[in-house]
């Protein structure tokens, strides 16, 4: 199948080859017609497949016949997908000039305002910041169970026109949606999924390091000094927390192994965020420390390894962690450290995979036992920045912000629910009490059913129904 064969415009067919686009790939030729039909859709596909622009490529198409306000609105759990995904449709766009609005946080607020002044026809945001015709999920799975991003993610779906396309994509695929948003989808939804047998490409290597829990930072500064020597080789090291991450990239630094880090928490502000992701994907720095904010739909193609810190509590944890490498047909491998107490979670990403597991064994005892008194005074090091900082308050006060946010969201839904329960309860009164008994204040439920004015202050945009039955893939 070509890009023809999708019915897109010759500009849009244009732009495609302009950007090396040869043809559409599995989950483009599914979603693509399914999209231009004007159906909801909810399609899994695997990292680097596409998905991106499976959803942006009938967005330009239709915006390009109807370019009127903010058309659509992108919504992805971290803010350096949202700027990836806003540099695809930035791309795919130009020969339409199509506006481009990315809304995340830590970023000035105020500039952020002046930019949604100007009317763009594509916001691509995280749910932290934020009437539109199309809202697309990206990392669908990721936003319906994390339970500060649902929080956030209510809120602007409460704001929402109700009769809008909604497009959910992910790299794994729930049994159903799930949330508020599970309740607004129609009925005529169109699902894909190429997630089979296995979760991860064939051209991807897998390997396992069993080792004694306390020798874990000394075993992985092995395996970083083997796999470093050679230039060529671009590695992300996922680990588990915010400050686990900063202390091991201070103490690589210690051991003059040059890396950088990304993380969402105490001191990285935005800038510094983009800048690390900068220096890792123009090869000026070869290593890159990642918590699971870099583990979901950020494209570096040229990632070698990756190597997993801790083996991670949900299988899907796992292949998004790994498909970070081995990306559009090329190889990689992934190397996953673990003790005694992890053999049952690998034994569950093994099952989630279809894919067992083999030993790395480019493992020199002798070289890790003479290297351990360095690796501890290095490490030493490290503890003593991260005091002398003040990371570890900075932190505590973030998360304690982040719980009040939190609790604040809650309130603000409890408080919507109340007020409609209590709109509801009004309305079915006056439809059992004789006319002229109304008291005083009672609102007649002709008012009470009146849909209320759209938060945006824009006119609701009506969805486009085609009368036929759409073709199901």
């Amino acid at each position: 199948m070509s890009f023809e064969d999708l019915k897109l415009s010759s500009w849009l067919i244009r732009q495609c080859r302009n950007l090396n686009f040869t043809r559409p790939t599995a989950v483009q030729q599914a979603c693509v017609p399914a999209i231009l039909n004007d159906e909801d859709v909810y399609a899994a596909a695997k990292t680097g497949s596409g998905k991106t622009a499976a959803f942006a490529l009938p967005i330009l198409e239709q915006l390009s016949h109807d370019p009127y306000g903010v058309y659509a609105v992108v919504l992805t759990p971290t803010r350096e997908l949202a700027f990836q995904i806003s540099d695809q449709f930035q791309s795919l766009g130009k020969p339409i000039g199509v506006r481009v609005a990315t809304i995340v946080g830590g970023i000035d607020s105020i500039k952020q305002a002046v930019e949604l002044s100007r009317r763009p026809h594509i916001i691509v945001a995280t749910p932290g910041r934020l009437a539109v015709h199309t809202l697309v999920l990206d990392e669908a799975d990721r936003l319906m169970t994390n339970e500060t991003l649902q929080g956030h993610l209510d809120v602007i779906l409460d704001a929402l026109p109700e009769e809008r396309q909604n497009l959910l994509f992910s790299a794994t695929l729930l049994e159903e949606p799930s949330g508020k948003i599970s309740q607004q989808l129609h009925r005529d939804l169109f699902r894909y999924s190429e997630i089979k047998e296995e979760a991860t490409v064939t051209t991807l290597r897998q390997r396992y390091v069993f080792l004694p829990a306390h020798m874990r930072f000394p075993y992985l500064i092995h395996i970083l000094r083997q796999l470093h020597d050679d230039k060529n080789n671009s590695i992300v090291l996922f680990v588990p927390t915010c400050r686990l991450c900063e202390e091991l990239a201070l103490t690589l630094r210690e051991l003059d192994l040059r890396c950088t880090a990304l993380h969402s928490q105490a001191r990285m502000s935005q800038k510094a965020r983009l800048d690390a992701l900068h220096k890792f994907k123009s090869s000026f720095i070869h290593i890159l420390l990642a918590t699971d904010v870099a583990s979901r739909g950020l494209d570096i193609p040229t990632v070698t390894y990756v190597i997993n810190y801790n083996v991670p509590r949900a299988p899907e944890d796992y292949v998004h962690r790994v498909g970070r490498t081995a990306r559009a047909g090329r190889g990689g491998m992934a190397i996953t450290l673990m003790d005694e107490r992890d053999i049952e979670l690998l034994q569950a990403i093994e099952e989630h995979i279809n894919v067992k597991l083999t030993a790395y064994d480019d493992i020199k005892d002798e070289e890790i036992v003479q290297s351990m008194n360095k690796i501890n005074i290095a490490r030493r090091a490290a503890e003593l920045q991260l005091l002398e900082s003040g990371f570890d308050e900075r932190l505590q006060a973030r998360k304690a912000k982040l719980k009040l946010m939190l609790a604040n969201l809650c309130a603000q839904l409890a408080s919507r629910k109340a007020a409609a329960n209590d709109d509801e309860s009004a309305g079915s009164e006056d439809q059992t009490m004789p006319p002229g008994k109304r008291t005083k204040g009672q609102k007649s439920s002709k008012s009470a059913s009146q849909p209320a004015t759209p938060k945006t202050g824009a006119s609701k945009p009506q969805r486009r129904r085609n009368s036929k039955t759409p073709q199901k893939a």
